[in-house]
């Protein structure tokens, strides 16, 4: 099995979810495809094993948010849920994932678990959502007397995201990691010299062939002097700017096409395009980069992101209409 077509590294993870947000899969449909699909998992390996009492230990970023997330889906069923929490949620994401399981089921901080031996002797399974592929450095002496716990426990372990305690880049396990149970379902696959384990691929709504292509595209970018980043800062929030660059796209379509020009100097040719509808020059300067990257897009071999912005090519009855009022009949 190829791991280059199947696991991303933290920095490509961050340009992928850039590249999905910019082209219609948010950050938060991400966090709600993993969180349900860790949920899923969860409830499947209760069922499975017939068991019922769940802890869920979630840290304060979107790993936690992952984990909360999944808890919101857990509670839709009959399992018995208790949530150990490690610091209150930081990010948009998790804090909006918290506030909908918040004062549905036992919650408790790190701090006081750690005092209540009995809280895992009483769990049947145990999920780590606490720290992501960015971790690095050591875990906190608390968090790695819990997770020791845990590993003496008789209860089954997952680990979402990857366990914390491994630093994705260097391989490196910080002392008391947490050690999830082996996947008797999967062959092993080698992650580093140190780390060794069997491990589930779950899709988070970006494929691979999507994937490959957002590669691609983000190389093709680079020709321009446009990031993934710029993209995503540049890309029209409102709906009647999105209207506004929609137009300028559609005409820069029309025939005869302006997409060589564009291409050939990076440029979008304000005073021709303003010839052809009643368009706002200041859209065009301020969110230039966008629409050469929809431009791109649109007229290369990106058949999988087309589909997130196909709508802004001008249709059949929008090119005849400009021809009739080109041609003056």
């Amino acid at each position: 099995m190829d791991l280059k077509n199947l696991v991303l590294t933290p920095p490509q993870m961050r340009t992928a979810e850039l590249s999905a947000s910019a082209h219609g899969v948010s950050v938060s449909a991400l966090m709600a495809n993993a969180g349900e699909t860790l949920g899923r998992r969860i409830l499947g390996a209760a069922q499975k094993m017939m068991k019922k009492n769940i802890l869920l230990i979630c840290g304060s970023g979107n790993n936690g948010g992952d984990g909360y997330v999944a808890a919101d889906f857990l509670l839709a069923s009959a399992a018995s849920l208790t949530i150990v929490t490690c610091g209150m949620p930081k990010t948009d994401l998790a804090k909006s994932a918290f506030a909908k399981v918040e004062g549905r089921c036992e919650m408790i901080t790190l701090e006081k678990a750690v005092e209540e031996p009995s809280m895992i002797d009483h769990a049947e399974i145990i999920v780590d959502c606490v720290f992501g592929i960015g971790f690095h450095g050591e875990l906190p002496h608390e968090l790695q007397r819990f997770f020791l716990r845990c590993t003496l426990s008789s209860a089954y372990l997952i680990a979402c995201d990857c366990p914390s305690g491994i630093n994705c880049m260097s391989g490196r396990i910080s002392p008391g990691a947490f050690e999830g149970n082996a996947d008797e379902e999967t062959p092993d696959l080698d992650i580093s010299l140190e780390v060794r384990d069997r491990i589930k691929v779950r899709s988070l709504g970006v494929n691979n062939t999507l994937r490959d292509e957002i590669v691609t595209f983000e190389g093709e970018l680079k020709e321009y002097g446009i990031t993934m980043s710029d993209l995503v800062e540049c890309s029209p929030k409102s709906q009647k700017t999105r209207k506004g660059c929609a137009d300028i796209i559609q005409a820069i379509f029309l025939p005869p096409s302006l997409v060589g020009f564009i291409k050939a100097n990076g440029k979008i040719p304000a005073t021709e395009l303003l010839t052809r509808a009643k368009l706002q020059k200041k859209l065009m300067e301020r969110h230039r980069k966008y629409l050469i990257a929809a431009t791109v897009i649109l007229s290369g071999d990106y058949p999988k992101l087309s589909e997130y912005v196909k709508h802004l090519k001008p249709s059949v009855d929008n090119i005849i209409s400009f021809e009739e009022r080109r041609s003056g009949s």
